[in-house]
């Protein structure tokens, strides 16, 4: 059947054709696995010619939502977390603001609480030999490589996470937790007052705690330890920011 496109003079044509057969993706119209119509058939159905087709079917394909197979047609992609995540991925590295990293903060005192207390009940043996062999090699990693103590870092609240058992929650988190990297380097690298043994040994006692925590399943424990451990992840950026300024 034919479709009559609307007319918006501030958006190309082969814009207006990835949104329609954008629409026919989502609806399920054409599901996960299916092969699009051949180029000649949107063609006819739009009522328009290839060189409108092709950018369209291009931009489809970068986004991730279909792959073009030379020689075969056009199919509907399968939606994984990691086509997911990497827009999100890329607006946080892209990204270089106090404000953005303070609101992430904020928002890791809202969720990464009540995700420790659930990660004490429905944590299993794996995630406590993870989080130990994290453990050790946080107290083995040199004071002052601060990527390497940053991927560490990463992978403990990854782990815990991981633990609740919501793959959900992984989606949402994994992105924050990939943003640790960058605020350790904001806070840490610019000034050497922030990096200290005592520092390190503080968060590394909080770690060690919330694994005792979940390890007992105490929920109730895991979550005011996570909250406080956040706390002070704000308190030593907000530091950070008046070195900044001096």
């Amino acid at each position: 059947m034919e479709k009559e496109l609307q007319k918006d003079s501030k958006e190309l044509l082969s814009q207006r054709i990835e949104r329609e057969i954008e629409k026919l993706i989502r609806s399920g119209e054409i599901p996960v696995g299916g092969k699009l119509p051949t180029e000649q058939q949107f063609c006819d159905q739009f009522s328009v010619s290839r060189n409108a087709i092709r950018p369209a079917l291009k931009s489809l394909s970068a986004r991730g939502l279909v792959r073009i197979v030379k020689g075969s047609g056009v199919y509907v992609n399968e939606i994984d977390p990691k086509s997911v995540t990497e827009p999100i991925d890329l607006f946080f590295e892209m990204s270089n603001t106090s404000d953005l990293i303070l609101h992430t903060i904020h928002m890791r005192q809202l969720v990464e609480p009540e995700v420790a207390s659930v990660a004490a009940m429905k944590r299993t043996d794996e995630h406590l030999k993870k989080m130990e062999l994290n453990l050790e090699l946080m107290n083995n990693c040199p004071l002052y490589d601060l990527d390497r103590e940053a991927e560490i870092d990463r992978e403990f609240h990854s782990t815990v996470s991981d633990a609740a058992g919501n793959p959900v929650v992984n989606l949402l988190m994994e992105p924050i937790y990939k943003l640790i990297t960058k605020y350790k380097l904001r806070v840490f690298a610019k000034s050497e007052q922030l990096v200290t043994q005592e520092a390190r040994d503080l968060m590394m006692s909080l770690h060690q705690s919330i694994y005792e925590a979940i390890k007992a399943k105490d929920g109730r424990e895991a979550f005011f330890l996570m909250r406080e451990h956040i706390k002070l992840t704000e308190s030593n950026y907000l530091k950070s920011l008046k070195v900044d300024d001096k």
